[in-house]
Order: structure tokens, then C-alpha cells, then sequence
């Protein structure tokens, strides 16, 4: 898209549809019995997903609530979440969505979306005020043995787990042909050309894959767009046996994007293993406001492919440990790190430890 079409996120809804949150937020909570309780430094009430905490002040920011990690090992769900909730066009969908025929809650099974969406109205409804996400932290134990123990885990693995689960319960159990598209794929799906080339008889092979997110290697690289181009760039595979020419040669194979995704989210790949030890790269990556992907489709545009910058994920200490934050972009001009603090653009753009960006377009 070119640069004045880009289509800019609503972090916080339009007047009308502030007045369908809040109805839908005291539908719900109508609908189940809120508790009060009392931890040695605060007080908290219940809500139906969350546990508000009356203790700490409102203050005035145009983003959604802030989420506590009062066990000290939830930072991961925390992160993700924040992206997820400001992801304006996944929000929009959820709340506008019928979702009933579609719904695996009556199964006794854990339904995404119907966990999402009640997050995404509180949070949204309390802006400005401090939630521990305990639904969401407790249904995560349960329904899944990678994050059942209390201790830190990865946050692309936890963002992959839980645009998984929303892909499944975005859409009827009705057989695949008959299955519309579901949020996920319609909001976060690219397709990458894995192309094979024969430089003897020139015979090309392609192979569409589809994608959620790019994982891009970081080693010795200088910026995402280096990273992108690395990615791209041509590799040999040798003694590979062609399809055209039936004769062993060494094959030239590379990617390009063939269709891109409404949200590109981008993983950098920070950590390394080598044998039993896992290494960190903890270098600089520079990366833009806004990222220009036609250079890297299979068919490039006159147009820019423009996608502007508004979530960031950074994880700092140890591989196995550490602590992750979120940077969500409010505004033309402000940054908030979730804990609550306001940044400039230029302190965004300098972190290092970056490991996942996200780029709407």
C-alpha cells in the first residue's frame, strides 16, 4: 500500500462502538458474581476475567489496562497480550463478530476466542487501571503442558499457542471445504514462495507455504531490513537432483512473499543453541517506523507494500529467565511501555534486546 493509504490503528474505538464495549462489559458482568480479596499489599476485585486491583490509581492514558505479574512469572502471557489486545483489526473482529456457531465452549473445551474478546472489553473498559489476567493465566496451565509449570517461557512460542487456539475456535466444526476463513488466517496468513532453480536446464520449482510470521535470523545483522534481505537471498543446495533435467546439481533455492499478511508479525531469532548451552545475541538490530515489504514479493508492486510499526516485544537477562515488556504505540507521537511509562520514539527505536515486532498494514 502506498504511504497515504496506509491504514492507521485505532488503538481505542470510535464513540459508537466505546458504547458496544461498554454494554458488552456489563453484560458480562451481569453475568457471573464479581469477589473481593485481599492480598498484603493490595485489594482486588474480581471481574470476569480478571482481577482489578483497587489499590493502585487510575491514570489517564489513551491504551488499555495495564496487566500485573504478581507471581513474578507471567511476563510472557502479559506481552502478548498487550499486542494482541492493541492489534486494532483483531480486536474489531472480535467484538463485531458472530461467534455462537463456531463457539467450543458448550464442549467443555477452552475457547479462544470467547477468552480473548472478554479480555480485550475489560481491558479496553479499565483503561488506565491494573488487571492480573487470571483466567487466562489459569485455562494456559490446563490446556497446555509446555506452560503448566510456574516459571518463565517463551512469548513467540506462547503468541503461536494462542493464535493457534483462535484459528480453531474462529470458525464452525464443519468440514474443510465448507469452513469460512478464520480471524487468523484473514488477519495474519501471508504465503512465502519457496522457489527451486536448476541453473542448467533452468527448470524452476515453486512451493507456496503459508505463514503467521517471518522468524529472521539476527546473527551479524545490522537491521530487519538486513535480516529480510538475508532471508531472501540465494542459497545453494547442492547435490540436489532436478526435476527437469534428472541430473545432480547444485540447486539455487530462495523465498520470496508471495502474498502479505493485513498484520506482519516478525520474530528475531535472539537466541542460539549450541549443544546443551543456549547463547543470546544481544547486539543492536535497527528497524523502522515503518517497513516497506515490496521488495521482497514475488511480485512486486509500482506501490509500496508499507507497514507502520505499533508493538514491540523485548526480553532482556537470560535465555532460560529475564523478564519480557511490550511497546505499544497509543498515537502519532506516543509509546508506552507497559509498565506504565511514557517514552519518546527514539528511546523505542534504540533498545537492543527487541526479539518480536509487529507491523500493521
Amino acid at each position: 500500500m502506498a504511504a497515504e493509504d496506509t491504514m492507521p490503528l485505532a488503538l481505542l474505538p470510535p464513540d459508537d462502538e466505546k458504547e458496544f464495549l461498554l454494554q458488552q462489559y456489563h453484560q458480562h458482568l451481569e453475568s457471573d458474581q464479581t469477589s473481593i480479596h485481599e492480598t498484603s499489599s493490595s485489594i482486588y476485585v474480581d471481574t470476569p476475567c480478571c482481577s482489578l486491583n483497587l489499590s493502585r490509581g487510575k491514570s489517564d492514558y489513551p491504551v488499555g489496562g495495564s496487566l500485573e505479574n504478581p507471581h513474578k512469572w507471567t511476563c510472557f502471557i502479559n506481552c502478548i497480550l498487550q499486542c494482541v489486545v492493541h492489534t486494532g483489526p483483531l480486536v474489531s473482529k472480535l467484538l463485531k463478530d458472530d461467534h455462537i456457531d463456531a463457539c467450543l465452549s458448550g464442549s467443555d473445551k477452552f475457547c479462544c476466542y470467547c477468552s480473548l474478546k472478554l479480555h480485550a472489553i475489560e481491558v479496553i473498559k479499565l483503561s488506565g487501571l491494573f488487571l492480573y489476567p487470571r483466567k487466562f493465566v489459569k485455562v494456559v496451565q490446563l490446556v497446555s503442558a509446555n506452560f503448566e509449570s510456574e516459571r518463565q517461557q517463551d512469548a513467540h512460542e506462547f503468541l503461536r499457542f494462542l493464535l493457534n487456539k483462535l484459528d480453531e475456535a474462529s470458525v464452525p466444526s464443519s468440514s474443510p471445504s465448507e469452513r469460512p476463513i478464520s480471524i487468523v488466517k484473514e488477519i495474519f496468513r501471508g504465503l512465502l514462495k519457496s522457489q527451486l532453480h536448476c541453473p542448467g536446464c533452468n527448470h524452476c520449482s515453486d512451493k507456496l507455504e503459508p505463514f503467521l510470521d517471518l522468524s529472521l535470523e539476527v546473527n551479524q545483522m545490522d537491521s530487519v531490513m538486513d535480516a529480510l534481505h538475508s532471508f531472501t537471498k540465494i542459497e545453494v543446495v547442492e547435490n540436489f537432483i532436478c526435476d527437469g533435467c534428472k541430473s545432480c546439481v547444485n540447486m539455487e533455492k530462495h523465498f520470496e512473499v508471495e502474498q502479505a499478511p493485513k498484520v506482519l508479525v516478525i520474530q528475531l531469532k535472539r537466541f542460539q543453541i549450541l549443544g546443551t548451552y543456549i547463547s543470546k545475541i544481544e547486539s543492536m538490530v535497527k528497524y523502522q517506523l515503518e517497513l516497506d515489504l515490496n521488495p521482497f514479493m514475488s511480485s512486486p508492486d509500482s506501490k509500496p507494500q508499507n507497514y507502520d510499526l505499533y508493538a514491540v516485544v523485548e526480553h532482556s537477562g537470560v535465555p532460560c529467565g529475564g523478564h519480557y515488556v511490550s511497546y505499544i504505540h497509543s498515537s502519532q507521537t506516543d509509546w508506552f511501555l507497559f509498565d506504565d511509562d511514557k517514552f519518546s520514539i527514539s528511546f523505542v527505536l534504540c533498545q537492543a534486546r527487541f526479539s518480536v515486532v509487529l507491523y500493521p498494514t
